[in-house]
Parts: C-alpha cells; structure tokens; sequence
C-alpha cells in the first residue's frame, strides 16, 4: 500500500496540478486568439495594445479585457454560489460549426423556425443554452453573438 501511495504522490507532482478552465473567449479582435479558447483565472495572455478579448465564466459574466504592452493578466473568476456552471455547454455551443439555414421544407428537427425564440428575446446565458438544447443552435449561436458583442465597457487587467 506504501509503494501504491508513494507512486501516486510523485506522479501528481510530475503531472502538475491540473488546468483551472475559468474564461471562454466568446469575441476577440485579436486573430490569433479564436473564440472557444479557454484561459484560467489569473493567467498571462499576450494580448496587444488596442486589441480586445471578451469572456465569459460558467456562470455567464460576460468580461471584456483591453491589451497591454507585454500582455494582461486575466482577473480572478469569482462564480456565484447560487449560479449553475454552464462551462461545458457554452464551450460546446462556441466550438459546434455555425448552423446554417435552408430554404425549403426539412424533415427530422424537432422544431421549426417558428418555434424558436427570436434572438431578441435571449437575454441570459440561460435562455440561449435552452434554446440550443432545443435544436434551435442557428438562434442561440447569433443570440450568443450578440450578447458577446455588447458585453459593456472593457474592465482594466492586472500588469
């Protein structure tokens, strides 16, 4: 047992301590920086002066971050307690392929285009990732665009 123990201690500190997944990029002006990158809390980005980088924690707080000569540290992701982690779900929404419309009819969804909510009506990270869940990914991709795109004034990151 001894031996299972010791093993398992020096592997972890040659693994390392594992990736803290806080931020998702959901917009950016800098090309080397897509969206569906994920950061952790407190890390270093090389984001350059003028550039703009704007995330989103799982609990739906939307930060924009402005450049720096020599970079930014990213600010500390305080989650609320009573909000739900929707990481895994808006990571999934941002890296699925950009649903496309077709004219005509089409069999096999779940709902039509009428049954889905106008963009205009999701507001909360909630109600995109509801809409998603309800085949209407089209509308919640544009929704999240939108609410990326109107994320307020950029926050000042830490040297």
């Amino acid at each position: 047992m001894r031996k299972f123990l010791f093993g398992a201690a020096i592997s972890m500190m040659v693994c390392g301590v594992a990736y803290a997944e806080d931020f998702i990029v959901v917009g950016s002006t800098d090309p080397r920086i897509p969206k569906s990158t994920v950061y952790s809390a407190g890390q270093k980005i090389d984001l350059p002066r003028g550039a703009t980088v704007t995330l989103i924690n799982g609990a739906g707080t939307l930060t924009t971050i402005q450049g720096r000569p020599g970079g930014v540290v990213l600010p500390a992701s305080a989650r609320p307690a009573d909000r739900t982690d929707h990481f895994a779900a808006i990571r999934a929404l941002l890296e699925r392929p950009q649903a496309r419309r077709t004219f005509g009819a089409m069999r096999g969804g779940r709902y039509g285009d009428e049954a889905c909510p106008k963009v205009s009506d999701l507001t909360t990270i909630e109600a995109i990732l509801a809409a998603d869940e309800n085949d209407c990914t089209a509308v919640a991709q544009e929704a999240m665009a939108k609410l990326a795109g109107g994320a307020g004034e950029p926050v000042a990151a830490k040297d």
